[in-house]
């Protein structure tokens, strides 16, 4: 990344968005951010996305770009992305790391990744991808994992290849209660760095530097035979909404390759381990 934003701001993008290793970011494209007026005057759609508390963004695109009107404007390539931010937005300290994230996250998607709203886990070169609402239990099932020796690529910030099949995550801690980390100690772990809004504790994830490939997607819904339309609707939902055309043709890809990973029977709290545990063993099929 290159910047020229204040070096506070610029430390804090790193931190929330710089990745958890190897992956997404680390590929070779470039993404250069300046500070000036947002002159974008172009006529585009709008679409609105939901910001923090009840606030959403109006947000314009056409053909590979997108803006906030006076916040923000992004240009997007292949290898390379252009975000021009106005200096009112750095003084937003929630507002600018939800559209950065945004940028960030249309940028990699353009460049062959798929964002998924999911948390995953790797033995090896293996991996396993689990998704749910927020609130599902993705962070404890992943403590759990981590506590067995899995090792943790994403909590819920997850991002697939969609040529080759490897995952990247961009979170650096794992948000998880106190009560949960005494039942559930990670090996070597450090103390927290942090709190986040609710009250959990920031826990450093260690870099994922290994390489892993995608095996499995597991969907929290209690022991349900899911459809392959409900499959098709979450894979779409956890994805997000493509806003370039570049990235909507990637996500149109992506979501047909992801379809035969979809595991077509719903996890709950209770199966979760086993039956990743299971398909990292290779011995659970993709339907039962």
């Amino acid at each position: 990344m290159i910047s020229d934003l204040p070096e506070p701001v610029d430390q804090l993008l790193q931190q929330h968005l710089g990745g958890n290793g190897s992956g997404a970011g680390h590929d070779g494209r470039t993404f250069r951010i300046t500070v000036g007026r947002v002159t974008d005057s172009r006529e585009g759609l709008k679409v609105q996305l939901p910001g923090s508390g009840t606030e959403a963004w109006n947000v314009h695109h056409r053909d590979n770009a997108f803006w906030v009107p006076g916040l923000f404007q992004a240009e997007i390539g292949e290898r390379h992305t252009e975000l021009r931010v106005e200096d009112a937005l750095l003084g937003q300290t929630s507002t600018h790391l939800e559209l950065f994230s945004l940028a960030f996250t249309e940028a990699h998607r353009a460049g062959g990744w798929l964002p998924l709203h999911a948390a995953t886990v790797a033995r090896d070169d293996r991996a396993v991808a689990i998704s749910g609402v927020s609130g599902a239990g993705k962070s404890t099932a992943v403590l759990r994992l981590w506590n067995r020796g899995f090792r943790v690529v994403a909590e819920d910030r997850t991002f697939w290849h969609v040529d080759s099949g490897r995952v990247a995550g961009l979170d650096r801690c794992l948000r998880v209660f106190d009560d949960s980390v005494a039942r559930f100690p990670p090996p070597g772990r450090a103390g927290f760095v942090g709190r986040d809004a609710k009250g959990k504790g920031l826990l450093p994830l260690p870099p994922s530097e290994q390489d892993a490939r995608l095996d499995r997607l597991f969907l929290f819904a209690p022991g349900e035979e899911l459809t392959a339309a409900r499959r098709v609707r979450a894979v779409w939902e956890m994805s997000g909404v493509p806003l370039t055309g570049r990235s909507r043709d990637v996500a149109q890809r992506g979501v047909a390759r992801l379809m035969p990973l979809v595991h077509a029977v719903g996890v709950t709290r209770e199966s979760v381990l086993d039956d990743v545990t299971a398909a990292l063993s290779g011995s659970v099929p993709v339907t039962r």
